[in-house]
């Protein structure tokens, strides 16, 4: 019976004259980026295909069944409640400084912001004296 050719392995011989362990270790170490690509490919092709089954199941049953799409709206409610809850323990000024960043890289929404809600503050007859101060102005 052969064994393996690496010295201190007294495993049986399985191809190339070594044994399984150090064949295959060889052989993923030639081949690695192959084989992950391999696999790659392969679990996208399987994820993709799950996943739409599975979403399109969930789209009918949301759409079809109100218990089930207020259960659903719920359970998106407190997960976005766990997310501000665990950021503000780790930083209690977490919301100010993402809205200051939000500030500082869209000044022109802000800006749409803050005259939106000026302008909701407004009487009726404020609002048509302003329009018109637009208009004519």
């Amino acid at each position: 019976m052969k064994m393996c050719s690496v010295p201190n392995c007294n495993r049986k011989h399985y191809a190339k004259g070594l044994c399984k362990n150090h064949y295959h270790k060889i052989f993923y170490e030639k081949n690695k980026e192959k084989i992950k690509e391999y696999y790659r490919n392969l679990n996208k092709k399987r994820t993709k295909k799950w996943k739409d089954e599975r979403n399109l199941k969930k789209r009918v049953k949301y759409w079809t069944d109100e218990k089930f799409r207020e259960k659903r709206k719920e359970q998106q409610r407190e997960c976005s409640k766990r997310y501000v809850r665990k950021k503000y323990k780790e930083n209690p000024n977490w919301n100010k400084e993402r809205q200051r960043e939000y500030r500082r890289k869209h000044p022109e929404m802000f800006n749409f912001i803050m005259c939106r809600s000026y302008f909701r503050k407004l009487t009726p007859k404020q609002k048509k004296e302003l329009i018109k101060g637009d208009v004519n102005g």
